[in-house]
């Protein structure tokens, strides 16, 4: 008699972990989409906020004092700011010397912020051994592109957040597997208890 009620608790079982797997995969994918993009957002109205004083600095040729500049914001927002050329050249960076760093024009950041007027990739950086969010806008005063303006995090930095996220995320699913599980016994075993009964009656 039991082997009803454990065929039919085991396929409830089946079809509960599967949802639930489905669900935690589903719905953190779309967490994280939204976290990725909420930073991305930040970073882009970070880089507007500094605009204004970039051109000035570019205009005025005073490459040394833009330097500056994004080396104490860079400190301040807790973001990597890089101020490139149309052509490539790295004007200005908060956390290295701009005269040993490579043509960045190859970059697709870069290549996308000039085509499109935004850009954003999400890779590994050769100049600091790390990978990164970058976003990037093209530097425009009058219709003449002086630059690209660029701002990047520590992919690691996000997914410390993810991570932290993803364990909460587990731990709310276990709390519905389980309870799902309990609901599932007790209907399992109520489906099951007529089925004995009749069984019973129809050897009697």
């Amino acid at each position: 008699m039991n082997s009803i009620f454990y065929k039919v608790f085991s396929r409830y079982v089946i079809i509960i972990l599967i949802l639930s797997l489905v669900i935690f995969l589903f719905s953190f994918s779309i967490i994280k989409n939204n976290h990725i993009e909420t930073l991305s957002n930040s970073l882009e109205n970070l880089a507007i906020s500094l605009e204004d004083r970039v051109i000035m600095f570019i205009q005025n040729n005073q490459f040394e004092e833009l330097d500056s500049f994004v080396k104490e914001k860079g400190k301040n927002i807790n973001a990597r700011i890089t101020v490139i050329r149309p052509n490539g050249v790295v004007l200005a960076d908060s956390e290295t010397d701009p005269m040993i760093m490579v043509n960045h024009g190859d970059r697709p950041e870069i290549i996308q912020s000039l085509q499109d007027g935004f850009g954003k990739s999400v890779r590994f950086s050769s100049t600091i051994h790390a990978e990164m969010m970058y976003i990037a806008l093209p530097v425009i005063d009058q219709d003449k592109t002086y630059g690209v303006l660029r701002l990047s995090i520590f992919l690691k930095e996000i997914n410390t957040l993810l991570s932290a996220l993803r364990t909460r995320f587990m731990a709310i699913t276990l709390i519905f597997i389980i309870l799902s599980l309990v609901i599932a016994f007790y209907f399992s075993n109520n489906l099951s208890k007529p089925i004995k009964e009749l069984v019973t009656t129809s050897r009697r």
